[in-house]
């Protein structure tokens, strides 16, 4: 018995046709899989929400971090070291790069969305907010006034 591998994406991409971003568990469906299929598998970027970093989550082996000359000295003797790789897919050449970067079962993407988008929730919020204390003060003058208008007509 051999369990499927698998990888999680959230964020700002596109699978199964969404436009509001996605989060889900995908297999691998094949030996191998580099982050660029997986991205793909999992929709690739949506367009008008992704900010084009493409953050890898992966617990990676502390041998190889201090290959890559990481400092791993905060993280005593363990032997997974929770690691973020960064792919910026602006930058053409990285296309190239996540091709041959091997994804690993469990490991996680999450595609940020863009700053944009960020500036547009914190909008809708901030409307939502002020929208809810301006009903709120008009509810207030009305139920004054109708008090009021009670008391003088006794």
């Amino acid at each position: 018995y051999r369990e499927p591998q698998k990888f999680a994406a959230v964020g700002a991409l596109g699978a199964g046709g969404q436009t509001q971003g996605v989060t889900g568990l995908f297999l691998f469906e094949e030996e191998t899989l580099s982050l660029n299929e997986a991205v793909a598998k999992a929709g690739g970027l949506v367009d008008a929400r992704a900010n084009a970093q493409v953050f890898l989550y992966r617990l990676e082996s502390r041998d190889a971090l201090v290959r890559m000359g990481v400092d791993v000295s905060r993280f005593g003797d363990s032997h997974a070291v929770p690691t973020i790789y960064r792919a910026n897919f602006r930058d053409p050449s990285v296309f190239f790069f996540t091709q041959q970067f091997p994804m690993r079962h469990r490991d996680a993407i999450y595609v940020a969305n863009s700053d944009s988008v960020e500036l547009e929730k914190f909008m809708f919020h901030t409307q939502a907010i002020s929208g809810t204390i301006a009903t709120v003060s008009s509810d207030i003058l009305v139920t004054r006034n109708a008090w009021r208008a009670l008391g003088s007509g006794r």
